[in-house]
């Protein structure tokens, strides 16, 4: 080997040598640093499970209805005269709403009226006849088959103006319907017909329609499983059950309803009987054919558990479920049953024990298996008025 080999080969033995130096001083300095610390546990919020009793509040849907409907149809045929009323506005019962033109009848009547005093002149003649053959068959004048005719005819007489008198009423009827009365008193709709129109006495269209619009009814429709709690709770009450009902705008009707009746049929499509309560309407806000939400109280719900909507998540098929935090800070998941909403809580009537962890924050952070910890909170009454806890099991 060379001069120039030996001393490139000594150079690169340099550089190794040097190398090995550096890293040696990098491992003895991390070993002097020591391990990064373990990342801490993620910080959850609890409820803690307490069962307690609540109203049994059923939510229901219904339809508004007026009190009183009355369609008006006319019954005689004719052609409308006039219209008596304004359109939209209120009528009282026996008003005149339509005339009809009345000339036929008018003509009907005065014949029956002619045709009864026609019959009680035969009338009057009979009777005078039989009165005198009585005094003349006593000195054999004429035969007693000529009285026996002379009284038939006086009973033919008086039975022929019954019935002329009969048809006078009837004709002075069909005269009286030629004016269209209202026959309660309400609000009435636009008219669905005018002046000049041709109506029949046999006609299914009304020509408009009066609502008595207060009280007003609201047909619910109450969920059949509802229907034992509903019998039990109006068996034990004196009054009848009291309903709230909320307005479009989110707003509460300040007059509560009564529960006047429920049908004993249940819908075979939608599972439900229909629950009618009355209701005061004094400002009209409660307009016919409307749908409304109400709220029905039947009794109490014992043993449930009030959890923040935040607690409750739901898997792939929907069911309900909630994580739970053990007292070895583990997360849990169990299946629940809830049932609806109370004051913006859920009501959970199945699947929680007394006691249980319930985690409502935090729940982004962790995964069942893992470990967490509870969130150090201000001692303060929770949502189900417990104790929060304070980190005691941290």
């Amino acid at each position: 080997m060379n001069l120039r080999g030996f001393q490139i080969q000594f150079l690169l033995k340099g550089f190794s040598f040097i190398a090995v130096l550096l890293m040696l001083s990098a491992c003895d300095k991390t070993q002097q640093e020591g391990a990064p610390s373990a990342r801490p546990l993620p910080k959850v919020a609890v409820s803690i499970a307490q069962p307690q009793s609540i109203p049994n509040v059923v939510n229901l849907t219904g339809r508004i209805e007026a009190s009183l409907v009355a369609e008006i149809r006319p019954q005689v045929t004719g052609i409308i005269q006039q219209r008596l009323f304004t359109e939209g506005g209120w009528v009282k019962a026996g008003e005149s709403l339509y005339q009809i033109d009345p000339a036929s009848y008018q003509a009907e009547y005065e014949s029956a009226l002619a045709e009864v005093k026609r019959a009680q002149s035969v009338l009057k003649n009979a009777k005078l006849t039989s009165k005198r053959n009585k005094q003349v068959v006593k000195i054999n004048a004429i035969s007693a088959q000529d009285l026996d005719n002379s009284i038939a005819a006086e009973t033919e007489a008086r039975a022929n103006v019954i019935a002329t008198q009969a048809a006078l009423e009837f004709a002075k009827i069909r005269l009286d319907r030629t004016v269209i009365d209202s026959p309660i008193a309400g609000k009435i709709s636009r008219s669905l017909v005018t002046r000049g129109a041709l109506v029949t006495e046999s006609q299914t269209n009304p020509l408009a329609i009066v609502q008595t619009m207060d009280p007003m009814y609201v047909d619910f429709a109450l969920p059949a499983n509802n229907m034992m709690s509903l019998q039990q709770a109006m068996s034990q009450s004196d009054v009848p059950l009291k309903v709230d009902v909320t307005l479009d705008d989110g707003s509460q009707y300040p007059h509560q309803g009564s529960v006047k009746f429920s049908e004993f049929t249940v819908n075979r499509e939608t599972d439900s009987v229909v629950l009618r309560a009355v209701f005061s309407n004094p400002d009209f806000s409660l307009l016919p054919g409307a749908f409304i939400r109400g709220q029905l109280v039947l009794g109490n719900r014992n043993q449930v558990f009030l959890m923040p909507s935040t607690a409750l998540f739901r898997n792939a098929k929907g069911g309900a479920m909630v994580m739970v935090l053990s007292a070895d800070h583990i997360v849990g998941v169990k299946p629940v049953v809830e049932s609806g909403l109370f004051e913006g809580q859920w009501v959970i009537t199945g699947g929680l024990n007394a006691g249980d962890q319930v985690i409502t924050k935090g729940l982004q952070y962790v995964r069942p298996g893992s470990k967490a910890d509870i969130e150090v909170v201000p001692a303060k009454a929770n949502a189900n008025g417990a104790e929060a806890l304070k980190g005691a099991h941290s």
